[in-house]
């Protein structure tokens, strides 16, 4: 009889530890979909950050081209190879950029809808 009850406590001691173990699972589980979830957030914010400044910039230059246009005092100033390293070197850029979200795209599918309002600049 007491061989019968040490062996079911030892049973509920095992079952508890298997729930203990269980638990632990989700919550890192949890931690972890939480973790992405503001890693994703934080790259939201920053993609934001990034297209604000560069619209800012970008009115900033045209505001400044027109001005320099309407005053007759454009001068081009920047050799036309130059210009064409800076845009391969942008364009490469861009392409890494694409691989990125290429691969977030993959392991994330709400990736598009979280960055539907950044997609057009």
């Amino acid at each position: 009889m007491q061989l019968d009850t040490t062996i079911e406590q030892r049973k509920r001691e095992i079952d508890d530890i298997s729930g203990d173990i269980g638990g632990e699972r989700e919550n890192k589980d949890n931690t972890q979909k939480e973790l992405k979830r503001v890693q994703l957030d934080i790259l939201a914010v920053r993609l934001h950050q990034a297209k604000s400044d560069w619209r800012q910039a970008s009115l900033h230059n045209m505001a400044q081209r027109y001005d320099e246009c309407s005053t007759g005092a454009f001068q081009h100033e920047v050799p036309e190879a130059q210009v064409r390293a800076v845009l391969d070197h942008e364009m490469q850029k861009n392409a890494a950029i694409e691989s990125l979200a290429s691969r977030l795209r993959n392991e994330n599918p709400l990736f598009d809808q979280i960055f539907s309002n950044l997609v057009e600049w």
